[in-house]
């Protein structure tokens, strides 16, 4: 179990946990657990691979706020060639789940940035486990019909390890699109995040935007229109 107190960087206008740092939290406690197992990034590094997350989706009860200490708990449940299944449950200190969510994890040759087959490199390392909990695993996000756009250059303070546009940094830009977000992101119910391609130091990328009263869709694209990343942000009614 890995343990967070919510400091006042994390929050938004309201008192309550941002998205960005939602994410963050989540994807260091998969790194963390993955490091005290054997299969961490720095492990990985010194031969050369790296693991990248695929998909994400984050179903929101109660989003935690300033100053509340949080326990994060993570598991892997399932895990094939090509990506392994992590879920995750964040509790407050009384035990009441708060947020829960599932993510895919794929691991690349660090240089190639090829595809790497999971389960010949840390097959026999890696163990799973089955827990109750009534999340399904993350979604795909569908297609819809761009109703406006905007350009962003991606740049140093972008990139990550990888050396490409930080996972977090994607949900940074696509909420910034929503429109009235004061109010919506108090009603926000559940995240859908799928990461397509790699993206670049130098790059461009043209955010793709369309918008309702219960949801918000983003589509991220390079300058050949390529899709490099797309998200869901659903909203629960007034």
């Amino acid at each position: 179990m890995i343990r967070y107190k919510v400091t006042p960087g994390d929050s938004d206008f309201s008192g309550f946990l941002r998205i960005q740092p939602l994410c963050n939290i989540i994807i260091d406690a998969a790194g963390q657990d993955a490091n005290e197992k054997g299969f961490g990034i720095s492990y990985l590094l010194e031969r050369g691979l790296s693991w990248v997350l695929s998909q994400l989706s984050i179903k929101i009860i109660h989003m935690p706020k300033i100053g509340e200490e949080v326990v994060i708990k993570t598991w892997i449940e399932k895990i094939n060639r090509i990506f392994t299944l992590r879920y995750f449950q964040i509790c407050n200190s009384e035990g009441e789940l708060l947020v829960i969510a599932s993510s895919h994890w794929s691991m690349i040759n660090y240089k190639a940035r090829t595809l790497q087959n999971i389960v010949t490199e840390l097959g026999g390392d890696i163990e799973t486990q089955s827990v109750d909990h009534g999340f399904a695993p993350p979604v795909k996000v569908e297609p819809f019909e761009a109703h406006h756009s905007l350009h962003r250059a991606i740049r140093y303070s972008d990139i990550d390890i990888n050396k490409h546009l930080t996972a977090t940094r994607y949900v940074e830009w696509a909420c910034d699109m929503v429109a009235e977000p004061l109010d919506k992101f108090s009603r926000l119910r559940q995240i859908d995040l799928n990461y397509h391609k790699e993206s670049f130091i130098g790059d461009g990328v043209e955010i793709e935007g369309n918008e309702s009263e219960l949801s918000n869709f983003c589509a991220f694209r390079d300058s050949k229109g390529k899709m490099l990343f797309s998200s869901k942000l659903t909203f629960g009614s007034l």
